[in-house]
């Protein structure tokens, strides 16, 4: 299933992604702000929870639905 957040790279777009990406699920984050896109892209998301741990997330990113296709 391909999964889409609008306003995807803020906080709850973000943590939503973050979890449903490694679960196998094919997860792209929308968001207009082409800085924070690109560090996606780069970077993948780093997520640290509560007890101190760090992870690092590959997700899609872009920054119009256009640019996802079919």
């Amino acid at each position: 299933m391909k999964i889409a957040i609008l306003g995807g790279a803020g906080a709850m777009g973000s943590l939503f992604g973050s979890l449903l990406a490694p679960a196998g699920e094919d997860v792209t984050l929308i968001d207009v702000a082409r800085d924070a896109v690109e560090a996606i892209r780069a970077n993948g998301l780093t997520i640290l929870d509560k007890s101190g741990s760090e992870r690092t997330v590959r997700v899609k990113a872009v920054c119009s639905p256009a640019e996802l296709g079919p």
